[in-house]
């Protein structure tokens, strides 16, 4: 969310939040597109619904991969 406030350009913040959000949950570059794809979907999710809903994805997801 502070990127979105530091970076005025939406598209240019949203593109630097996912990439931010993928690394900081993997390092391996083989492994990067589940978390690339879900950021995507929190992105959506917050834009049209704000940060509740992004965080409750974020949940979902995290559950799923402990369960998986």
């Amino acid at each position: 969310m502070m990127i979105f406030i530091l970076i005025k350009n939406r598209w240019v913040a949203l593109v630097l939040s996912r990439i931010l959000f993928s690394l900081a949950h993997t390092i391996n570059l083989m492994t990067i597109t589940p978390y690339l794809v879900i950021s995507l979907f929190m992105e959506i999710a917050y834009g049209r619904y704000g940060l509740s809903s992004a965080t409750f994805i974020h949940m979902i997801y995290n559950a799923l991969s402990v369960f998986i």
